[in-house]
């Protein structure tokens, strides 16, 4: 999200030295009281003040110099912006500087609940997710809000600071009474998305940009058939587990949680059809814990859980590099073990492992919990490297659904000299970002992408790219295109080849 700032010098007769300006809403030009303003050298806070009932400020006695200056206040977006360089104001003897700065509002989404009759949802759960290409569960968790609509069923997301495209859903509160049976089937209210759908594949966007108040975003709870969820939960010995809190949840929304009795069992009388995840959880001296995906259809489920305690997974980085040829540094990868069992809901332990600081060759990634799992590398670009492979022992462990059992064997994540390189030139393209999406859907994470950006002229070169094959495209703005078949069919089909630069005249871009 970009925040507008205008810098103007004024030659009026102030006292030598000054500086002082005025804070405004970009959209409608009204004073923001409050706006903090700071001035920084070599990132320290050298002056402080803050914005009066006009938006006014105001320093006396400031050394000359070039300083740095960051503009903050409630509801709107910061000057600079979350990962923009601070701006520069530079303030010379004799003459008084006058700043006026423009800060654009956040943007807010606003509606109501209603159930399938039209009565209002009282105290409904109103999530929202940014629909962000790049950053999808359980790879990566989004940017997310979470509200409650008041007793009219009417509700407001405020200070939205992610620029593009989000999910809004909402859920009755497990007090709401339930739909009436049809035809003696049970029925619930479904986790409804704006749109009208009760899956997130299937819903509606809400294109969100920078001042933005989105208005009539309502939602109506879908009446869907429901089922029964049961089970048992077992100790590692085998036995019932007594008194062990266990929980539903899915991608994202409410969690409904339970507690097993004396044998262990446990019930969830109205689940809706569609995929969830069901963990238990026991506390000793060492947390037990499992977590399980499930889909649930149209018919009751029966599950049996074994609570296992974690163990830790030692791993090292390798650079390959052939023989007599001088190693070059290796950019510092972080390593990121996320279960396949996780959920948006989860605490940041549960959700991922990170198992290497910035920098270690060898590593552990501790408190693992037998599962599935993705692998996901983090950290800058690798290049000159690429990275090659994941293994855990003999075993490939790129894939995005990898079992993890045990910490009997290493996992090794390779690096490789002698990777590929793409170059061409889009027309139009300057500034824009030029991605390489592999066709093996397994491989579209951090670590696999090739990503770069054009040149003023519209040339642009990728280089250390892994060997393979690629879909190439150009995409404009702060966020991606979502890479589903339908837009992966207009980009470049492009080979890469170890050592060899590939030259690719027919990448277009995607807005």
């Amino acid at each position: 999200m970009k925040a507008l700032l205008v810098l103007a010098i004024f030659a009026i007769p102030l006292a030598a030295q000054v500086v002082e300006g005025r804070v405004v809403n970009a959209v409608t030009g009204t004073a923001i009281p409050g706006a903090r303003i700071t001035l920084l050298q070599n990132g320290e806070p050298v002056h402080r003040s803050e914005a009066d009932a006009d938006g006014g400020f105001h320093f006396e006695f400031v050394k000359t110099g070039i300083y740095e200056a960051r503009y903050t206040a409630p509801h709107f977006s910061p000057v600079p912006a979350l990962g923009e360089r601070l701006p520069h104001v530079q303030v010379r003897a004799g003459e008084p500087l006058h700043l006026e700065i423009k800060l654009q509002p956040l943007a807010k989404i606003s509606g109501r609940v209603t159930d399938a009759a039209g009565k209002p949802v009282s105290k409904a759960d109103i999530w929202a997710v940014s629909d962000w290409s790049l950053c999808k569960p359980p790879a990566c968790s989004p940017f997310r809000l979470h509200g409650t609509a008041n007793d009219k069923g009417e509700y407001t997301l405020a200070d939205i600071e992610i620029d593009g495209d989000w999910q809004v859903a909402a859920s009755a509160p497990l007090a709401y009474d339930p739909p009436a049976p049809s035809n003696g089937q049970r029925l619930g209210w479904a986790q409804t998305f704006y749109g009208h759908a009760s899956e997130a594949q299937l819903a509606a966007v809400v294109p969100v940009h920078a001042g933005a108040e989105i208005w009539n975003t309502d939602i109506q709870l879908l009446a869907v058939p429901v089922h029964r969820l049961r089970g048992r939960v077992l100790d590692m010995g085998g036995r019932a587990a007594t008194k062990v809190a266990v929980s539903i949840d899915g991608s994202y929304g409410p969690t409904f949680k339970r507690e097993t009795d004396a044998e262990g069992a446990f019930e969830f009388p109205s689940v809706t059809a569609g995929d969830w995840r069901i963990s238990a959880s026991a506390q000793s001296a060492v947390k037990a814990w499992v977590a399980e995906s499930i889909h649930m259809t149209d018919r009751d489920l029966d599950v049996e859980l074994r609570l296992a305690e974690p163990f830790s997974l030692p791993g090292r980085i390798v650079a390959d590099v052939p023989e007599a040829v001088p190693a070059p540094a290796l950019e510092p990868v972080d390593v990121m073990l996320i279960s396949q069992a996780s959920s948006l809901n989860d605490s940041p332990r549960d959700f991922a492992l990170v198992g290497a600081p910035f920098g270690e060759k060898e590593f552990q990634v501790k408190g693992v919990y037998p599962g599935s799992y993705m692998v996901q590398p983090l950290g800058g670009s690798a290049g000159p490297y690429y990275l090659d492979s994941i293994r855990i022992g003999d075993r490939d462990a790129s894939g995005l659904d990898v079992p993890i059992l045990s910490g009997a064997q290493p996992l090794v994540l390779t690096y490789k000299l002698g990777g590929g390189s793409v170059r061409g030139k889009i027309e139009g393209c300057g500034g824009a970002s030029v991605v390489l999406v592999p066709r093996d859907p397994t491989l579209r994470r951090n670590g696999f992408f090739g990503l770069g950006h054009c040149g003023p002229d519209g040339n642009f070169q990728l280089s250390a790219i892994r060997p393979g094959e690629y879909y190439g495209l150009a995409m404009t703005g702060d966020r991606g295109p979502s890479f589903d078949e339908g837009v992966l069919k207009q980009a470049a089909r492009i080979t890469v080849r170890a050592g060899e630069t590939t030259t690719s005249p027919d990448l277009r871009i995607l807005r």
